[in-house]
C-alpha cells in the first residue's frame, strides 16, 4: 500500500507489432523500482495503421509521452 494512500500509480507504455518481443516492460519497471517511482509500463499490440486510433483511446487525461515504432512523439 502507498504510505499516502493514494492508489492511483502513474501509467507508461508503447504502442507496438509485436510487443510480446518488446523487453522494456522488464527494464523501465526495474528502474522504477531502483528510483523508488510510483509507475507502471505496459506494451499493447497495436499494428502501425491503427496508431492514429490508439494514442488517445485509452486516456482519460493528458499524456506526456506515447512511444511509437512508425511515428515520432
Amino acid at each position: 500500500m502507498s504510505e499516502s494512500g493514494n492508489f492511483l500509480s502513474l501509467l507508461t507504455g508503447s504502442f507496438a507489432t509485436p510487443a510480446a518481443e518488446n523487453p522494456t516492460v522488464a527494464m523501465i519497471e526495474a528502474a522504477y523500482r531502483h528510483h523508488q517511482l510510483d509507475a507502471r509500463y505496459i506494451n499493447c499490440e497495436v499494428a502501425p495503421d491503427l496508431l492514429g486510433d490508439a494514442g488517445p483511446g485509452p486516456w482519460a487525461g493528458p499524456v506526456s509521452t506515447v512511444q511509437s515504432p512508425t511515428r515520432s512523439p
